[in-house]
C-alpha cells in the first residue's frame, strides 16, 4: 500500500515492496502481490491482463483523474501487451448525483462530463475516465455505478464529513489457487 497522495503518480511494485513510497497507482506483474488503495469518494480503478498475469490500481480523484492511463503504460511496458488485453473495472466512488463542483473545477474537464442542477455543477468521474479509456483504445470495461455518498453502506468524506469519515480498501490481487 503507497501513501496517498491524490496525483498521477503509479508505482511499479519491485519483488519486495518498500514501505513509505508515495502515489496513488500499482502495477506488478508479481503474483504473489496484492495491492491496495484507500477509497471514500474518489474511484478504486483495477485493471489486468490474463495474457500474462499482471495487474494493476488505481486511487483516482478529481486530481488524479488520468492516473489509470499512466498505469496502463506501465502495464504495457512490462507486458508487451496491447490495450486491447488490458480489463479495467471501475469500482464505486462518488456519482454525479451528489458530486457537486465549482464552475473553476468543472471547466478542468469535459462538457460531456458535468451536468448543471438547481444552479450547481455536478461531475461524473466515471464518464471522464470511462472517455479517456474508450479513447485510449481499451474495450473490455466494467464500470459499478454504486455512489458512495448515496449508498450508506459505503463511506463517503461528503456524507460523513472531515471528521468523521472512514476509508475503504480496495485490492487486488490473486487469492486462490
Amino acid at each position: 500500500r503507497l501513501s496517498q497522495i491524490h496525483s498521477k503518480r503509479v508505482i511499479q511494485v519491485p519483488e519486495h515492496f518498500i514501505e513509505g513510497m508515495n502515489g496513488d497507482g500499482m502495477y506488478t506483474d508479481n503474483k504473489t502481490s496484492t495491492l491496495i488503495v484507500t477509497v471514500a469518494d474518489c474511484l478504486p480503478i483495477f485493471l489486468w491482463d490474463n495474457n500474462v498475469k499482471c495487474f494493476g490500481i488505481v486511487h483516482s480523484g478529481w486530481r488524479g483523474t488520468g492516473i489509470v492511463l499512466n498505469a496502463i503504460d506501465g502495464l504495457l511496458r512490462i507486458t508487451g501487451s496491447s490495450t486491447s488485453d488490458i480489463h479495467v473495472l471501475i469500482g464505486p466512488g462518488i456519482g454525479p448525483c451528489c458530486y457537486d463542483i465549482s464552475e473553476e473545477r468543472a471547466s478542468l474537464f469535459p462538457k460531456s462530463c458535468s451536468h448543471k442542477r438547481f444552479g450547481r455543477t455536478y461531475l461524473d468521474l466515471r464518464r471522464v475516465n470511462l472517455e479517456l479509456l474508450e479513447a485510449y483504445g481499451v474495450a473490455e470495461l466494467t464500470i459499478m455505478d454504486s455512489c458512495t455518498s448515496c449508498d450508506s453502506r459505503l463511506h463517503s468524506y461528503r456524507r460523513e464529513g472531515p471528521e468523521n469519515f472512514q476509508r475503504m480498501y480496495a485490492a487486488i490481487g490473486k487469492f486462490r489457487n
